[in-house]
């Protein structure tokens, strides 16, 4: 037995050459192990390619956010990199989202907002998918340049790519802040690795600085870095006192400047305010409790869910969290004094990356959230990889039992996660596991409701709003029910609704649009205006409203204050072919006939559309281009268009 112990390698401790040889492996078994484990994680994620954006903040991030839905451009990245979006700050990721549409979404290709939509999504979550196969790589070399065992790489990164709790981070669409982040955190790690302790030089360190810093764009998260390699320098004995801290101080001070900028867009915009119904006191408990789940769960994923809300009062259970918290540093200090260097280094791994997450100051709905998992667990899943290893060679007699466990746990988190992928298949799947596990929480009913009253289905809507305003008043609620009221022309209840959400929420402009524009709907034209235009003093960045306004000035015949908002509307959503279209009708009414040839002609750019010819010669045929005239009508003709009497009496001059 004693012989058997020899064998076994603490990668944080040098070694001499006879050791090192007996765990030396060729690298081609390396590029096995991790080519089965790539391929078997893209089989068991591949079902997102499928996937739709969910009503789960793929909305403002994604699908409704000028950022991204208007052409990339300098101007447009500009604008990408100095506004936060929802209180958050990560303007590289939605950066590629604009670029992806750019590249791979032609507007031409998919004649309806559907195909468009599903187009878009599954190149967005294709994309994510690839960003965490990359990620799985980064760390299989990561584990083994800090000296880790085949075996102990092999456990870690078949945890990390196929864990039940890092399903949330690739498979939702808004997360790709999180596997972006994530790929410049192990690129700069694994370069300053390279750099200071394989003496590749100082390209390798400032490369490592360049990641780093493009990384904070990603996510506020990645301000964690310099404090993981300290961890680093702890397991490679390289603690030097406070040299240590200095020759690290680029990335320290990259990291409280994010980290400033962070908190102050998060106060900003309110979201450090939110759920301030605890108190300092009872936040500790909060964050100890959120500790604890976490390293539960890292065992034994139970309670999957897209939501997890805050309790309406701390339980015995948040309570007795402490006693588990303590156990951790109990567990960590008793690790440092007996020099268990490996498991220092995974639980300070952990502790260092997730500790800002736990929600002792709240921000926001993110309690105990699978996706803060993705990085901290990178930690215990080490330690799970190392001392499994340990155990099976210290105890060989059980070495098949602890295999066989072993193999049925994976097995089962494979499973899992499986099932996991899946639930984000779109917002229905999605928000009925949340009901599920949570039936008296409020918001999973209004998400679904918004999916169910967009794709017509009336009744389930209807009841799904009606439960959740049953659970809680709330403003976002009155409105989507509003919404839903205002499209099957219940006038009168829609109204009731969105002043029962102004009520709650008074400064919320998009209330008072939407009321502007039922008012409308009901020819109340000076009651619409009055509403559209509170709800610009309060959101002069919401485009709906310049368009519900030009409605109204068209029907008011005031087509100059018409055009003029159709312009405000495209400066954010230059390739709607439709509004392109009604500004060349509007230029029409005002005998603007060249102008009004532009419009449609950029109309068409983006949308073949018959009427869209039809009009255009129209301006022709009022500039007295007849021959660009009958050309246009004959493609309107051809597309089904009925031509207009006088038209066809001028073409047959």
């Amino acid at each position: 037995m004693a012989k058997r112990q020899k064998n076994i390698v603490d990668p944080g401790k040098k070694l001499p050459p006879r050791k090192k040889s007996r765990q030396y492996h060729p690298p081609y078994r390396d590029i096995g192990v991790l080519t089965f484990l790539l391929v078997l994680t893209f089989v068991i994620f591949s079902p997102i390619r499928d996937a739709q954006f969910v009503y789960w903040d793929d909305d403002r991030n994604i699908t409704e956010n000028p950022q991204v839905m208007a052409d990339l451009s300098i101007e447009s990245t500009k604008d990408i990199f100095t506004t936060p979006v929802i209180g958050n700050y990560n303007p590289l990721a939605n950066w590629t989202f604009a670029l992806e549409k750019k590249l791979f979404v032609d507007s031409r290709k998919y004649p309806t907002k559907d195909l468009l939509m599903n187009r878009f999504s599954s190149v967005v979550h294709l994309d994510n998918l690839l960003l965490h196969l990359l990620n799985i790589i980064l760390l299989w070399f990561l584990i083994r340049a800090l000296g880790f065992s085949l075996f102990t790489a092999g456990i870690a990164s078949f945890l990390f790519a196929l864990h039940p709790l890092h399903v949330e981070s690739v498979a939702w669409a808004t997360e790709r802040k999180d596997v972006l982040f994530s790929l410049f955190f192990l690129s700069s790690t694994l370069t300053w690795y390279l750099a200071k302790y394989q003496h590749k030089g100082k390209g390798y360190e400032m490369i490592s600085v360049l990641l780093f810093t493009i990384g904070l764009f990603a996510k506020i998260q990645m301000v964690t870095l310099p404090l993981t390699l300290l961890v680093i320098d702890y397991y490679k004995g390289g603690l030097k006192g406070v040299k240590t801290i200095l020759d690290k101080w680029i990335y320290f001070i990259l990291a409280l400047l994010f980290g400033v900028l962070g908190i102050y867009f998060l106060a900003d915009q309110g979201s450090l305010s939110t759920n301030a119904t605890f108190n300092s006191f009872q936040r500790l408990f909060i964050g100890m409790y959120s500790l604890s789940v976490y390293l539960i769960k890292s065992v034994l994923p139970y309670q999957l869910s897209a939501l997890y809300p805050y309790p309406a009062d701390l339980t015995l259970w948040h309570y007795l969290s402490a006693l588990s918290f303590l156990s951790f540093f109990a567990a960590l200090f008793y690790a440092y004094r007996r020099k268990l260097t490996p498991l220092v280094f995974g639980l300070s791994w952990f502790f260092v990356n997730i500790m800002f997450l736990l929600q002792f100051f709240g921000a926001g709905q993110g309690y105990i959230a699978d996706r803060f998992t993705y990085i901290p667990y990178i930690g215990l899943f080490i330690i799970f990889g190392y001392y499994l290893e340990k155990g099976i060679l210290l105890g060989m007699k059980w070495k098949s039992i602890i295999l066989a466990l072993t193999t049925i746990w994976l097995l089962g988190l494979l499973w899992m996660s499986k099932r996991q992928v899946r639930v984000w298949d779109n917002t229905v799947t999605l928000f009925t596991q949340v009901i599920d596990q949570f039936p008296k929480t409020m918001t999973p009913y209004r998400n679904r409701g918004n999916y169910y009253r967009d794709n017509g289905r009336t009744k389930e809507a209807l009841a799904d709003y009606s439960r959740g305003l049953s659970l809680k008043p709330d403003a976002e609620m009155y409105n989507s029910r509003g919404k839903l009221y205002f499209t099957q022309g219940a006038i009168p209840k829609a109204i009731e609704d969105y002043k029962n959400a102004i009520k709650l929420e008074p400064d919320d402009g998009e209330y008072y649009i939407n009321l502007g524009a039922t008012y409308a709907k009901n020819k109340s034209f000076d009651q619409a205006l009055e509403a559209i235009n509170k709800g610009l003093q309060r959101s002069p960045g919401n485009t709906n409203a310049y368009l519900n306004r030009s409605i109204i000035y068209m029907l008011n015949g005031e087509y100059e204050k018409q055009i003029q908002d159709l312009n405000a509307y495209l400066k954010v959503h230059p390739e709607a072919a439709d509004i392109r279209y009604e500004m060349g009708r509007a230029l029409l009414r005002l005998s603007a006939f060249q102008k009004a040839v532009e419009a449609f002609t950029t109309a068409i750019k983006y949308s073949t559309k018959g009427e869209y010819y039809h009009e255009r010669a129209k301006a022709y045929a009022s500039l007295g281009n007849l021959t660009a005239a009958r050309n246009d009508a004959q493609i309107a003709l051809k597309k089904g268009i009925n031509i207009h009497p006088k038209l066809q009496e001028l073409l047959n001059q």
